[in-house]
């Protein structure tokens, strides 16, 4: 009979399951997007280019890296979200997009900051 250092079952709770459902759902569709059809979202905003474009969709990639580090209860993951939250907002009012359209955008992060800020301490 060894003593063993068990930690408490971290839960996670239908709100981060939610979360991680909705940014693998989006995220990638977006990332496609800005990948295939670059020209059409230029047409509507002429401030974007080509190659900023594909710069948003390697930054929906690192969401969707971010959020399984936030699964796996990695603070970096947090740290990450927000930091890729923010290039995005500033590249975002630069192309000329609506602030009501990048409203969901901030909204998943207030998502994520009301989920992780009563479970902080399960973070690593």
């Amino acid at each position: 009979m060894g003593i063993t250092n068990q930690q408490p079952e971290k839960a996670r709770g239908f709100l981060i399951v939610a979360f991680a459902i909705l940014i693998f759902v989006t995220m990638p569709i977006m990332a496609m997007t800005y990948f295939t059809i670059p020209e059409a979202i230029i047409k509507i905003y002429p401030k974007a280019s080509v190659g900023l474009l594909y710069f948003l969709g390697v930054l929906n990639v690192f969401s969707m890296v971010f959020t399984s580090l936030v699964w796996a209860w990695k603070k970096i993951g947090v740290y990450g979200f927000f930091v890729v939250l923010a290039v995005s907002l500033l590249i975002n009012l630069y192309i000329g997009v609506a602030a009501s359209e990048f409203l969901v955008s901030l909204t998943g992060g207030a998502i994520l900051l009301f989920i992780v800020q009563n479970r902080w301490e399960q973070f690593e």
